[in-house]
């Protein structure tokens, strides 16, 4: 399954659309009065990505080895979840993404390969299921994201986190532009973060749902 999270507005608030050939799945805002990203599909809210600043103090406190923690919500706003950043301990130690839904944790690699733009590989345990690529070229601060994913279960764990990584990575609140055309490239130098990428992983993918 092939998914593509395109960024439609950026400016104090975000939105977003999660599209599978032409056809609009989901869609995402960031609502900042609120300091959350609501995932939706059609009218319907289904996750809620909430910035708390207590909580997320709170959780560094216990977690010592987490920043930028965002609280995974269901559609009524109870805490089901938490997605961070975790940092081993030691300058020259990796460092990973970590989504907890539900009881079950994913851990996602940033890999960045510069003109060859950067690459998210999904784990779950051993097992990747998905994946985030994101081309190094940005049109008037809008992203977009390409998915790939074997189960068409996986996909919204993969939109979760694609919606917590363009706001905590690339997000340009409260910028308004017009033509403007921005390209930045990322390397990755770490041996053992780069290698959990799999070049082959999307073409296993069908882009059938």
């Amino acid at each position: 399954m092939i998914l593509q999270l395109v960024q439609t507005y950026s400016a104090v608030s975000a939105r977003y659309q999660v599209v599978s050939k032409d056809e609009v799945l989901y869609t995402g805002e960031y609502m900042p009065m609120q300091r959350e990203i609501v995932l939706s599909k059609g009218n319907f809210p289904l996750y809620r990505l909430r910035q708390n600043p207590f909580q997320a103090l709170k959780f560094s406190r216990q977690n010592p080895r987490s920043v930028r923690s965002m609280e995974l919500c269901d559609c009524d706003g109870g805490r089901i979840g938490e997605i961070y950043l975790h940092r081993e301990k030691g300058w020259h130690k990796p460092c990973w993404f970590q989504l907890e839904r539900d009881n079950h944790i994913y851990r996602i690699y940033e890999v960045g390969l510069g003109k060859d733009g950067i690459k998210c590989p999904v784990y779950s345990q051993a097992t990747q299921i998905g994946l985030l690529e994101k081309g190094p070229k940005v049109i008037d601060n809008l992203d977009v994201y390409r998915i790939s994913v074997q189960k068409s279960e996986d996909a919204i764990v993969c939109i979760l986190f694609g919606l917590y990584y363009d706001f905590v990575r690339f997000g340009n609140r409260g910028e308004l532009c017009s033509k403007k055309v921005e390209t930045r490239y990322i390397y990755t130098l770490n041996k053992e973060i780069r290698g959990m990428y799999d070049p082959t992983f999307s073409l296993k993918c069908s882009d059938e749902a």
